[in-house]
């Protein structure tokens, strides 16, 4: 079940079922909300299923839109398959498939599957901490080891495939004021934010107990939330959660 909500008229829309074409049951499956208000008031969900392999549908990725304008699904079967957590971003779904080193991209509107070949620095799924969109760019967050407090971020921007290195960070200071996250494994990278400055970009961190940002370019701290005992954050790009029912939300 998919549910949209709207936070800021508090309105919600339960979505009809997509149909699908496979009787198979999906190994992985993941839904994004393509949505621009500045272009159209009207939406669209992507949802990519993977599939195990079978000889009676050959098929293993599948590819369902639904259109909040017409109300109806549309089921596809693209041409190459994406596995992993995806990113809506400038029209278009992106998934980055890490062992060959492309970036798939899915056009919602005008529903074209592209393999992008990227032109510099090798990916892996474990050296990767984070994997979105933040205003005119794609950024990945990675590690070269599990055991340091040391982070790249990376930044490709428009159709260049060059992924671009904004920042190298040392999160000694981090580590110092919570030694909680003695390494890496222990935080997890929420989100990437921009602020007032052009350069001026700043982490959303979770730790053990609390939410926290770090401010890239200043090298400053704040706490954004305390967690309570039993409060869950998602594990982010690394890992998988397939719920049975999945909000999208409309800001």
């Amino acid at each position: 079940m998919y549910i949209v909500c709207n936070l800021t008229t508090q309105k919600y829309k339960v979505l009809p079922k997509p149909s699908g074409l496979s009787s198979r049951s999906a190994m992985r499956r993941g839904a994004y909300l393509a949505f621009d208000p500045l272009k159209s008031p009207h939406y669209k969900v992507v949802v990519g299923s993977h599939y195990p392999r079978s000889k009676r549908e050959p098929w293993y990725f599948e590819i369902d839109k639904y259109n909040s304008e017409s109300g109806n699904w549309k089921t596809m079967i693209p041409p190459d398959t994406c596995c992993g957590c995806g990113v809506f971003w400038s029209g278009a779904i992106y998934w980055l498939v890490s062992y060959k080193n492309v970036l798939m991209r899915f056009k919602v509107d005008a529903e074209e599957m592209t393999a992008l070949p990227l032109r510099r620095r090798s990916l892996s799924k474990e050296s990767m901490k984070y994997f979105g969109a933040c205003c005119d760019g794609l950024i990945i967050i990675q590690t070269r080891s599990s055991s340091t407090l040391q982070l790249f971020t990376l930044e490709l921007k428009s159709d260049t495939c060059w992924w671009i290195l904004k920042y190298c960070m040392n999160l000694e200071t981090i580590g110092s004021a919570f030694p909680e996250i003695e390494y890496i494994f222990k935080f997890n990278v929420l989100c990437v934010v921009k602020g007032e400055k052009t350069e001026d970009y700043a982490l959303v961190l979770a730790i053990p107990g609390n939410v926290i940002t770090y401010n890239m370019e200043k090298n400053t701290l704040g706490v954004f939330h305390d967690l309570v005992l039993g409060e869950q954050i998602n594990e982010g790009v690394n890992g998988y959660a397939y719920p049975s029912v999945e909000t999208l939300c409309l800001v």
